[in-house]
């Protein structure tokens, strides 16, 4: 017939004629000889098309085969539904994987499976037979006559898995025997639910795309619920049905059950029950800020109900409470604390716990600068505080207030966790993380009601499924719990140390007052060693990382504000007033120690730091560290250490340390004494240098610090044993070093860079030397010509206030240097008066009119009323 066809004038003729007698074959030959493969292949793809119509499948697989693209057979034979021939193709292509998606379209879960299998997937292929037989169990399936092929696709399930691993293998062993046993209704419903949460929890490693996506898993779980659901109620078994709501999180339905008059008490107090449950861990996020949930308004407002009927009752009072404070309305900070007043503790510790950490979180979450008075009162009370919070005020001594008080409340759960047990602090545990007794014989634990909540994930508690039901041993839970609340504590106590650091660098940036900018360092440090105080059995680490960080940071910064280089700061009257303070005393404490903890030998500076803090607060007790060290310093420094310790004479031990200081070390990187340290100790020995001759003359300063050590009440007695002839040495070895730091500007400059003081206090340095230089020469009526050349100086005088300088300039040159030193340091510029300590009642000269006199010897006030003299004006 072709050697006709070919003989044919016209190719379209040959087409037609082929075309009408269906002979596909010789068209396409004859298209491809002439080079129209295009055209060739819309003949095969209409030849396939024609053998489908008439059900020649193997005739139209030919063609098929002859596409030019596995795309184009794919697609083909998926439009025309021929999923069998498009399986065995992908299978001669080796593509299992490609074959089973087809088997799925079929669908056809064994051949699903098998294909599978053949390429290796074998968890996926044995997962896959689980759900077959799992869905045609009769549970799905309204038929008595049971599941046929049962037995052996379990089986099969099982030699697949084998394949795979150990630990799979025993996963598809456990779920084999969940669906191989139940006869009753009830058994068979709680096995298919305990088939579904097993593999949510053991086959989540899975693609859920390629066995069951999580949505279909959802909606299984949810019909085999719904079919327990209506078999337990229809035989009356509430509690199990009770307990299954929970579970579930139908909280609404539950509520109905547990109580039979649903306007009682006790019905409202479990709905508010539920409301605080799933407020704490909707979403599964950290259990705070609460937040809202199915159906928590509805359970509101069936609460509210009992507050409705009962409008004049206590019990109303407590539920409006509780309900307002759970449904997450914004509160004002005097509503919360009118709450807080209110409602007794022991009666609604949820209300108590949950305002405390929302007043907490509005002191954290505000920003610095709408704090109000920043470390200005010392009242700390919640009586103090009741006026600030009327008002929505937010302050530091709310903070430190709100602190303590919902600190005090987690360590008090912490030792529930730990054997102190009190049924008030049981129901509210049982309530915040969501357990039920679990009412088997034998068995000490409880039900967990959501295995899914955040405090599960965060503490990893030992717990074993029984059904759908996630149970957990008592000692178990317990350290569950204390991991928990230990984890709490600590989050929520970085972000006050956080929030601390902010409002002291925020007081330091506005140079607000060095009163206020201290005051916020003791309350962190507060905050820091309640820290230290608390047990943390399961966060000891990370509570020791956090007290260590900031211990640091408010212990240097304290130290700095106590011994400033600017005395008009550190010594105001309400600095002094801080010192009655036992925080105070403590943070000193605690800068020797952590001043003393160095591998090796102390520094020069950290020696330093000591010292000062010994002479301003007479802190002379050590621990053995610090007395170890302290014996492992040079010859002067463990000098001056005995001589404090023993009430000895101090002027030549610190002469000895000043000497050695300006010599050698201050101009050592790694061990600089600050100018803060090294000026304190000036300010002592001049005192001390003079004291022998019944009087002497200095600021106001130095006088309140050297009556800290000694106190009003001091003898003059072992005072200062040198001879006279070795003090005026010494008095002029230190006027001479004090001029000599004052024509060394650059190496002053380099003195404040290396202990990170500012260039700005430049010019203070100059000022705190030379008063010292002018209180020497006052004192000794000599060495007046180191004084007059430095004032001579203009681009030294420059630096020093204008009044000062002429002050001291008129008092030499007119021979009144004491009067013109109290008129200098007197001026506003300093405020620092000059104060003539004497044991004489004629004092030779008689007190300066811009001067203090100070009588020792008669001295019958203690140091507060001495402090308001000093400060007098």
């Amino acid at each position: 017939m072709m050697k006709y066809v070919r003989s044919f004038c016209d190719k379209g003729e040959m087409r037609s004629f082929l075309a009408k007698r269906r002979c596909f074959d010789e068209l396409i030959f004859l298209e491809k000889e002439w080079g129209n493969f295009e055209e060739a292949a819309e003949l095969m793809h209409k030849g396939a098309c024609y053998y489908f119509s008439i059900k020649d499948l193997e005739s139209m697989m030919k063609f098929v085969r002859s596409f030019y693209d596995k795309g184009e057979m794919r697609n083909f034979l998926t439009e025309k539904r021929c999923f069998d021939e498009l399986i065995l193709l992908e299978k001669e292509w080796g593509n299992f994987e490609e074959a089973a998606k087809v088997a799925r379209l079929k669908p056809d879960p064994v051949l699903e499976a098998n294909l599978l299998h053949m390429g290796g997937l074998h968890r996926e292929s044995s997962l896959i037979i689980l759900w077959h037989v799992f869905l045609n169990s009769l549970i799905f399936q309204n038929i008595e006559e049971p599941f046929t092929q049962k037995d052996g696709l379990l089986k099969m399930a099982l030699s697949i898995a084998r394949l795979d691993s150990d630990v799979f293998y025993r996963f598809v062993c456990q779920e084999a025997e969940s669906m191989s046993h139940g006869e009753t209704v009830e058994e068979l419903l709680e096995n298919g639910l305990e088939f579904i949460y097993c593999y949510k929890e053991n086959a989540l490693d899975v693609s859920f795309k390629r066995v069951k996506t999580a949505h279909e898993i959802k909606k299984i779980e949810k019909n085999v619920i719904d079919l327990l659901r209506s078999f337990l109620f229809s035989v009356n078994r509430l509690n199990k049905l009770l307990l299954l709501d929970e579970v579930c999180g139908e909280f609404v339905e539950a509520a109905k059950i547990s109580n039979e008059d649903e306007h009682s008490i006790e019905a409202a107090l479990s709905r508010l029950w539920y409301v605080f449950f799933g407020s704490l861990w909707a979403c599964g996020r950290r259990a705070w800020p609460l937040k809202d949930f199915k159906h928590k308004a509805e359970l509101l407002r069936d609460a509210n109900s009992y507050v409705m009927d009962h409008p004049d009752s206590q019990d109303s009072e407590l539920v409006h409470t509780e309900m307002h404070v759970l449904s997450g309305e914004e509160i004002s900070v005097s509503h919360m604390s009118k709450y807080l007043r209110e409602t007794p503790r022991e009666r609604s510790l949820r209300v108590h716990f949950c305002i405390s950490r929302r007043i907490l979180d509005v002191h954290l979450g505000c920003p610095c600068e709408v704090y109000a008075s920043i470390g200005v009162e010392d009242d700390e009370t919640i009586k103090h505080l009741e006026g600030e919070l009327v008002e929505n005020v937010v302050s530091v001594e709310g903070l430190i207030y709100f602190w303590n008080y919902w600190k005090e409340m987690i360590c008090e759960l912490i030792n529930w966790s730990q054997g102190c047990k009190t049924s008030r602090i049981y129901d509210f545990i049982f309530n915040y993380f969501g357990v039920r007794k679990y009412d088997v014989e034998k068995y000490d634990g409880y039900v967990v009601l959501d295995a899914e909540a955040h405090w599960v994930k965060a503490t990893r508690p030992i717990m074993v499924r029984n059904g759908y039901l996630h149970l957990i041993l008592a000692r178990q839970f317990s350290a569950a719990v204390s991991r928990y609340w230990c984890g709490e504590l600590l989050f929520v106590a970085e972000k006050v140390c956080q929030k601390f650091q902010s409002l002291h660098a925020y007081s330091t940036k506005n140079n607000l007052s060095m009163h206020q900018q201290t005051k916020i360092l003791m309350c962190l440090f507060e905050v820091v060693k309640s820290i230290q105080k608390c047990k943390f059995p399961n966060s000891w680490k990370q509570a020791s990382l956090i007290v260590d960080k900031y211990l640091q940071l408010c212990v240097d910064r304290f130290f700095l504000n106590v011994f400033h280089i600017d005395w008009k700061h550190a010594q105001s009257k309400e600095m002094l007033c801080m010192r009655r303070n036992e925080t105070f005393v403590n943070m000193l404490k605690a800068a020797i120690e952590i001043n003393s903890k160095s591998r090796e030998h102390l520094t020069c500076a950290q020696l330093g730091r000591i010292a000062v803090v010994c002479l301003g607060h007479k802190l002379i007790g050590f621990n053995a560290d610090t007395e170890g060290k302290l014996r492992c310093s040079s010859l002067h420094w463990r000098d001056l250490f005995r001589t404090l310790m023993n009430g000895e004479d101090l002027a030549i031990s610190l002469y000895n340390i000043l000497e050695e200081t300006f010599s050698a070390s201050w101009l050592r990187v790694d061990d600089c004494m600050s100018p803060a340290c090294f000026l304190y100790l000036m300010d002592r020995l001049l005192i001390l240098s003079f004291l022998s001759r019944g009087y002497v003359f200095t600021t106001r300063s130095s006088c309140v610090e050297w009556l800290s050590y000694d106190g009003p009440g001091m003898s003059w007695n072992g005072c200062c044993v040198t001879s006279s002839d070795t003090m005026k040495n010494i008095h002029h070895s230190l006027t001479s070093l004090v001029s000599e730091l004052l024509n060394s500007e650059d190496e002053l400059m380099e003195w404040l860079r290396r202990s990170n003081e500012p260039e700005s206090s430049y010019s203070l340095l100059v000022l705190r030397l030379t008063v010292l230089l002018s209180l020497f020469c006052a004192n000794s009526g000599l060495h007046y010509d180191h004084l007059s050349r430095q004032l001579g100086c203009d681009c030294y005088s420059s630096l020093l206030p204008f009044e000062f300088g002429v002050a001291l300039i008129n008092g030499i040159k007119e021979d009144h240097l004491v009067d013109a030193v109290a008129d200098a340091v007197a001026c506003k510029e300093i405020d620092n008066p000059l104060v003539i300590m004497s044991s004489k009642e004629d004092f030779p000269n008689g007190p300066c009119q811009n001067a203090k006199f100070l009588n020792l010897e008669k001295l019958e006030f203690g140091q507060e009323s001495l402090i308001e003299m000093l400060y007098r004006s």
